[in-house]
């Protein structure tokens, strides 16, 4: 009896002890993975030290941060042991999260990197001029963390033609005018640099205007340089702008002379409503009355009326009498209409073609 009890202890033990190696068995191979505790500062600095901090870090074979070429290698560790790797942060990691190489895969961080460019970012040059519409180029450090760029009177740009580290490249608002430049950069301290130069950006300007003197209705040729960004002209005497031209190009602009306009400058406005204005006058010629027979007159008879550029009017009107549109005869000089039936004492009106 007494040897059945000793067999059953030692097959008790027996088992007790298979189940304890099977346990550090399993607790030895667990040990072997590679784990991230944590890491920061997440708002260090290009060229700061970060530290990784975790189990089995030694084989960790690279570091691979958000960013192009952002890859730090095992061999640039700063220091490595299994708890700890000191890496330098390279000059192009930008937000994002990171990744620990392992010979058993990839181990992501579960939070983001940031970085505090405040300090180092810069713009050190910027293209002096452009049209709108075109691409300017702006130089400096750290013009991958760019995330707007403002033109002068608030026209806002957050997407790039191309952005990198030392180079930005955008386009230019349509409606953009001449100033300064604004730029904000992202990171756990962001802050926004205004360019020390002035962006000069390109407006219409006329140099000639054929031909001049010009009578109403008749087409005027403009030369000049960015003639093509004119969106309204501005005639002197005239109510509404004009929009709709005949031709437009950089060098000229050709445009019909509203009826309304008088002699004056004209005024060119870009899409930034920003004007620019011809600096000779537009001699506009208007109908002009020498004399008129015979004064006085009966009405239903014929009126002569004599002078220059008659053959811009349009309408005759006189006192107590609708508009006469339809003329016995028509001339430069001379004019030849029948009066209205209720024709009153008084002044009369040319209107001119429109």
């Amino acid at each position: 009896m007494t040897q059945i009890k000793n067999i059953r202890i030692l097959a008790m033990w027996a088992v007790l002890g298979l189940c304890l190696y099977s346990c550090k068995k399993d607790k030895d191979k667990g040990s072997d993975q590679v784990q991230l505790i944590n890491f920061g500062p997440t708002g260090a600095k290009h060229g700061d030290t970060l530290r990784f901090v975790g189990t089995n870090l030694s084989q960790v074979t690279a570091i691979q941060f958000t960013g192009q070429a952002a890859m730090v290698e095992k061999s640039s560790f700063t220091q490595q042991t299994n708890e700890l790797i000191l890496v330098i942060v390279p000059s192009s990691a930008e937000k994002g999260l990171v990744t620990l190489k392992t010979p058993a895969g990839d181990i992501l961080s579960k939070t983001s990197f940031n970085i505090n460019v405040k300090t180092t970012a810069s713009i050190t040059s910027m293209t002096p001029a452009a049209r709108p519409g075109e691409n300017i180029t702006l130089k400096g450090n750290y013009l991958n963390w760019i995330s707007r760029i403002v033109f002068n009177q608030d026209k806002v740009v957050t997407t790039f033609v191309s952005q990198s580290l030392n180079e930005v490249v955008v386009k230019v608002p349509d409606d953009a005018q001449t100033g300064t430049l604004t730029i904000t950069f992202l990171g756990t301290d962001s802050v926004d640099i205004e360019t020390a130069d002035t962006l000069r950006v390109a407006l219409p300007l006329a140099t000639g205007i054929t031909p001049n003197p010009v009578k109403h209705a008749q087409n005027i040729t403009i030369t000049g340089t960015n003639l093509d960004l004119t969106r309204t002209l501005i005639f002197t005497g005239v109510d509404a702008p004009v929009t709709d031209f005949v031709n437009q190009s950089a060098t000229q602009l050709v445009v019909r002379v509203p009826g309304a306009a008088k002699t004056g400058k004209l005024t060119f406005v870009a899409a930034s409503g920003v004007q620019t204005i011809f600096n000779s006058d537009l001699d506009v010629s208007i109908p002009a009355i020498d004399s008129m027979s015979p004064n006085p007159v009966d009405p239903g008879a014929e009126l002569t009326i004599s002078g220059a550029n008659l053959d811009l009017v349009s309408a005759v009107t006189f006192a107590n009498a609708p508009a006469v549109t339809s003329f016995v005869s028509q001339a430069p000089t001379k004019l030849v209409v029948s009066l209205p039936i209720g024709v009153a004492r008084g002044k009369i009106t040319l209107g001119v073609l429109n």
